[in-house]
């Protein structure tokens, strides 16, 4: 499954963590390209400073705990800026730990793909492939 993504990002404020997720994405071959950030401020910032829609991230993969800005403070900032960010940027929000109240609250934004329980392993990603290629299909 060759550079199914132009640029995935990754949001996570643990090195160990971001590392272990850019390894399997690199196993998976499904991206040209993979930007690593540690929190949702700096993220936002290089979302909303890249003009051109090929700059943007296909897909970000989003940690829950993080600090100063956590992941659901950045969803809520995501959803409210434009459709051209929103149409583009699909999420895969993650966390240490299951939480069916992180779950359900994660699922309602319209831009989020999918909750996932760190570590992700090679068969989720590529199922979430699967999965978003029925959807738009449809």
């Amino acid at each position: 499954m060759s550079n199914y993504f132009q640029k995935i990002m990754i949001i996570d404020d643990d090195s160990v963590d971001r590392w272990i997720l850019r390894r399997t994405i690199e196993k998976t071959g499904i991206a040209k390209e993979i930007v690593e950030v540690t929190g949702g401020v700096e993220a936002l910032k290089m979302i909303t400073e890249n003009t051109s829609e090929k700059e943007l991230p296909d897909l970000i993969f989003l940690d829950i705990n993080m600090p100063v800005l956590n992941g659901f403070q950045f969803l809520e900032t995501f959803e409210q800026l434009s459709k051209e960010y929103k149409n583009r940027c699909h999420i895969a929000v993650m966390s240490a730990i299951e939480s069916a109240a992180d779950r359900k609250k994660a699922m309602k934004c319209v831009c989020v793909i999918g909750y996932y329980v760190k570590p992700i392993l090679e068969e989720s990603i590529l199922q979430m492939i699967q999965q978003q290629r029925f959807t738009q299909a449809s």
